[in-house]
């Protein structure tokens, strides 16, 4: 085998290393500029945010359109792994066993691991751009809710449903949702008027406490089966 041979493994993993490299950074860039501009940003202004040649977009992603879309599916993958073990102990859950009480933790648990993520500086990218697309859904919108929310809302919905003994595809269950939701993304669309209105320079462990006593408090107060009389 000769030198080239020799070098051509170490190489190979190299420029694959190198290319894995180009796409984080592609799509970390993506997320912070499409946030900021929509996806009215150029390939160019993406590009240089990424430190990358102009070149590396189709290269990884085909166009424009794929990067944003990539853009979308990351977003929806990052929040998958941090909330995902929330929500694989409630599809663990039968709904023989599923009663009121461990519907409520399963509820507390989902709606905190939703919370560490809207309160960590790095979810500040994914934010806007979320909110982009839940002002002017397009493409993407459909990755981030077949990824992320719609899986996340369904369990709420499931939990909501045996607190209170009613259809967990009922209206009555399903508005709820977005109501328990909502309380959880002020901490970041409004992140500043949150900080501001109760004097907090930041959102530490100490902070994150009187946010779990609210999301307690929340779930606590969604009526019971008895209280809705039974499941009507």
């Amino acid at each position: 085998m000769s030198a080239m041979d020799r070098r051509t493994p170490t190489s190979g993993r190299a420029r694959g290393e190198r290319g894995e490299a180009t796409r984080e950074r592609l799509l970390r860039a993506a997320i912070d500029v499409f946030g900021r501009r929509g996806f009215e940003a150029s390939t160019r202004e993406l590009a240089r945010a990424a430190g990358v040649n102009l070149a590396a977009i189709p290269y990884h992603f085909g166009s424009k359109r794929g990067l944003y879309l990539a853009a979308a599916e990351h977003i929806a993958s990052e929040v998958r792994t941090r909330i995902g073990p929330a929500l694989q102990r409630v599809q663990a859950e039968t709904d023989d066993v599923l009663d009121e009480p461990r519907a409520r933790a399963l509820l507390q648990d989902i709606l905190e691991a939703l919370a560490r993520v809207m309160v960590d500086d790095g979810a500040a990218s994914w934010a806007r751009f979320v909110i982009r697309e839940q002002m002017d859904p397009s493409e993407a919108f459909e990755r981030l809710h077949g990824g992320a929310i719609g899986p996340t809302f369904a369990a709420l919905a499931r939990l909501i449903g045996r607190i209170t003994g009613r259809d967990p595809c009922g209206r009555a269950v399903r508005i709820q949702v977005p109501r328990l939701v909502g309380q959880i993304l002020i901490l970041r669309a409004a992140r500043a008027t949150v900080l501001r209105e109760l004097r907090w320079e930041r959102i530490g462990e100490e902070e994150f406490a009187l946010i779990r006593d609210l999301i307690r408090s929340s779930v606590e107060g969604i009526r019971g089966a008895e209280a809705n009389g039974g499941g009507s």
